[in-house]
């Protein structure tokens, strides 16, 4: 007999369902929840992406803006969704950027002049940001896969 476990904490990037779901066994707890925090990357990550801190065009603006405003601040501004065919849009956009086009479009100096956060020496974030692009990636192909959308948001 298995024991019941906690779902994992949410984290910042993920998709989440709209009740909350019964406590489930540990092979279910394995399974139950798709998500993927990207920590304090998210805005390198954004400014990789679009070229801009803060501006972008849909999808690809989706880290710092995009989406549907749901409720009141959670951290940095309100959850955000995405409905299934905004994020399949979002998939065709990022399968355009490989990793090797990701890795092309980093570049420490001009993430330290724009003040991307968290502010600091990028020199050798390169390896993290490309971690956490491979997730988002991944997480993004799983979601539309699904046939699912996913809310965001900075905390």
């Amino acid at each position: 007999m298995e024991e019941d476990v906690e779902m994992p904490k949410r984290s910042f990037f993920q998709k989440l369902f709209s009740k909350k779901q019964p406590p489930v066994t540990s092979e279910e707890a394995k399974k139950a929840e798709h998500t993927c925090d990207l920590d304090k990357s998210w805005h390198a990550l954004h400014y990789i992406l679009n070229g801009d801190p803060w501006l972008g065009a849909s999808p690809l603006k989706f880290l710092a803006s995009g989406g549907e405003e749901i409720g009141e601040d959670v951290g940095y501004g309100p959850l955000r969704f995405l409905n299934a065919l905004q994020t399949n849009q979002l998939k065709d956009e990022l399968n355009k950027i490989t990793v090797d086009d990701f890795d092309n479009r980093f570049n420490a100096a001009k993430l330290k002049s724009a003040e991307i956060y968290p502010t600091g020496d990028w020199t050798d974030a390169k390896p993290w940001l490309r971690e956490n692009y491979i997730s988002i990636k991944e997480f993004i192909e799983q979601t539309v896969a699904d046939e699912k959308g996913i809310y965001i948001y900075i905390y």
